[in-house]
């Protein structure tokens, strides 16, 4: 089984011979194609994005005032771009790299200020909904999801007291 508290290289194999394209070839197999797949399960159904805020509205009562004025018919289709941003993010593609950066500047603290701690609540609501949606949702699928969005969720963190942030509102 995977751990999603190792940092998200370890998590994946390691070859000591450095055969990187093997590296990618089994990540794909045991990690991204997986949560792939399940993404897709996932949004087949039309209400998928619904019950996800339901659940991320209700896990938090910041968070619930964060979104008071909220346009949530764009910010679905919103988190479904982000999301494949986040997925393509962990596969090493360079478009999402700098979506995923945009995502960073965007949460910082001196844009809408998400602090890091919120996205602990993100991240398991989202959980809950793929559980509700995915009709092959296990434990070890969960584990593929939560690898798969550490990369992206940990750059996005660590955005938060972001310096160029500050200057973007400034400026």
């Amino acid at each position: 089984m995977l751990n999603p508290s190792l940092p998200f290289d370890q998590n994946a194999f390691y070859f000591s011979d450095g055969n990187l394209s093997k590296y990618k070839d089994l990540l794909h197999a045991r990690l991204y194609n997986p949560v792939k797949m399940s993404f897709g399960r996932c949004v087949v159904h039309a209400g998928f994005f619904d019950r996800f805020y339901q659940i991320f509205l209700a896990s938090n009562p910041i968070i619930a005032n964060k979104f008071a004025n909220t346009d949530l018919t764009a910010q679905k289709k919103v988190l479904k771009q982000g999301l494949n941003m986040v997925m393509m993010y962990a596969d090493g593609q360079i478009l999402a790299k700098k979506a995923v950066g945009r995502i960073r500047d965007s949460h910082s603290q001196g844009r809408l200020n998400i602090p890091p701690g919120m996205y602990g609540f993100w991240e398991t609501s989202l959980m809950k909904t793929i559980a509700e949606f995915d009709p092959q949702f296990s434990p070890d699928l969960e584990t593929q999801w939560r690898a798969v969005l550490k990369p992206a969720l940990e750059v996005i963190k660590g955005g938060y007291m972001n310096d160029r942030s500050a200057r973007l509102v400034a400026g």
